[in-house]
């Protein structure tokens, strides 16, 4: 049996014409990311993908991912420094989870998939001062990653609890939890869902990866986020990881999912690099049962030819 597909839905999907398209192709199950969605927004979002098409449903909940609120985008010079808080105070970025007490100066952040280290040189009142060792920019749904440091342990954030209400009234198919540290995080979120959800955990930092056997054994599929497990390990290792989390889930039958960077030159191109075929290769041969794409369908210019290269890719696999 072939691969399911997974796409990120954004501005380049989430319309009545390419909606069908998308499925055509080949694609099973849209995915929302909860960051960018408000209760009413994700309801008619919802509303439209059903309206268009058959695909299942994944809302993908930020749990104790830590994420930037606030302004929209802001230049960030190597070198210079920029205060960040912990709640909204009518301005300026602040993080979704309050881990204030728990930062010390000298900690280190790693901003989002480009590897920008953001290194805490200054606490008050109930800000951070935090100084870029390259230039980069700010934006607001962006993620920090903290390394070895546990910073927020395992609850949801309070944009997740606003969702869960549409969640559950829309009967939402499968929810995605980013950064899993435990079963009891799992555990905790499948007493908050409707009793026909599947609870997909997002494998992306160390916690996840010590714990994996009991978070696989409590949740109903896994994901491989390959993109914030390279944020978090050095890239060398995330091969051998990915390998061990499949090889875990296979062990224990579970279906398991392989995301990010799968077609990403197709966000601009209308053709794939050959070694994006080989990557989509490799995934199967290890015995995943899905892939997840990101960018390319989320905002990239050609979504419905990059799930068609996915689907054939996968179809031609024997």
């Amino acid at each position: 049996m072939a691969l399911k597909i997974i796409a990120s839905m954004g501005p380049s999907t989430l319309d009545p014409t390419t909606l069908p398209e998308l499925e055509k192709s080949g694609l099973n199950i849209a995915r929302l990311k909860s960051t960018f969605y408000s209760p009413k927004f994700l309801e008619n979002t919802i509303k439209l993908i059903r309206r268009h098409s058959n695909l299942k449903i994944m809302v993908d909940l930020e749990g104790s991912e830590v994420r930037l609120y606030g302004e929209g985008k802001k230049s960030v010079k190597k070198g210079a420094g920029f205060w960040v808080g912990f709640k909204k105070n009518g301005g300026g970025f602040y993080f979704n989870h309050d881990f204030y007490d728990k930062l010390s100066e000298g900690n280190v952040l790693i901003y989002d998939k480009d590897g920008a280290r953001m290194k805490v040189t200054k606490k008050t009142n109930h800000r951070v001062l935090l100084v870029s060792n390259k230039d980069t920019y700010l934006s607001k749904g962006k993620g920090f990653n903290p390394g070895k440091k546990s910073l927020v342990s395992g609850e949801l954030s309070k944009k997740d609890l606003e969702l869960m209400k549409t969640i559950n009234k829309m009967r939402v198919e499968i929810v995605a939890l980013s950064f899993v540290q435990s079963a009891k995080d799992v555990k905790a979120l499948k007493k908050l869902l409707h009793k026909k959800a599947k609870i997909c955990s997002k494998i992306e930092n160390h916690a996840g990866l010590k714990n994996l056997p009991e978070i696989v054994k409590v949740s109903d599929l896994v994901v491989v986020a390959r993109g914030d497990l390279s944020a978090e390990f050095s890239p060398k290792n995330v091969p051998p990881i990915q390998k061990r989390i499949i090889s875990v889930c296979k062990k224990l039958k579970k279906p398991v999912i392989v995301a990010s960077y799968i077609l990403t030159s197709m966000k601009s191109n209308a053709f794939p690099m050959k070694a994006e075929i080989s990557d989509i290769y490799n995934i199967a041969e290890q015995g995943a049962d899905m892939i997840w794409m990101d960018s390319p369908t989320a905002v990239g210019k050609f979504p419905v030819q990059t799930i068609a290269v996915a689907r054939k890719t996968l179809d031609d696999i024997k």
